[in-house]
């Protein structure tokens, strides 16, 4: 009986030791498999993101992931922007306008990473209309990442 136990703890246990003995790019693959960010990919944080814009890149990039969380009470929406000039919140059309419901925290490509082009740079903002330009009651707090 003693055996039986011995070996389903070695079962259990044999992931985490090949884990542990795999070279550190096996571990890294594995974690791109299931929706991180892959190698090469540039990080852009936009905490407190309101009707400021910030600028993700200022040259052509693929979105690859994003994530937000809304304190907010109502939809707040997050404007993404392919324009390397200036951009007017109101005025300046967003290739991508994402509400992010209330009180929750919306990824955005889950376990799939995506993969939006934009030709001329990422540029982003948060609003409480979808074309809009009146700032949310408190920002939210996004991060992105773009290849």
């Amino acid at each position: 009986m003693f055996n039986r136990f011995r070996n389903a703890a070695f079962v259990l246990l044999l992931p985490l030791v090949i884990i542990l003995a795999a070279p550190m790019s096996a571990v890294l693959n594995a974690q791109t498999a299931i929706g991180s960010a892959e190698a090469g990919d540039l990080p852009c944080l936009a905490d407190a993101l309101s009707t400021t814009v910030k600028t993700c890149s200022a040259g052509p990039a693929i979105l690859k992931w994003y994530f937000c969380t809304n304190p907010n009470t109502s939809t707040v929406y997050l404007q993404i922007f392919n324009s390397a000039g200036t951009v007017t919140l109101g005025t300046t059309v967003p290739a991508l306008s994402l509400g992010i419901p209330a009180s929750s925290s919306a990824p955005g490509a889950g376990n799939s990473p995506m993969s939006i082009g934009f030709s001329n740079a990422i540029k982003v903002a948060a609003t409480t209309t979808a074309r809009g330009s009146v700032a949310p009651s408190t920002p939210l707090d996004c991060s992105f990442s773009f290849k």
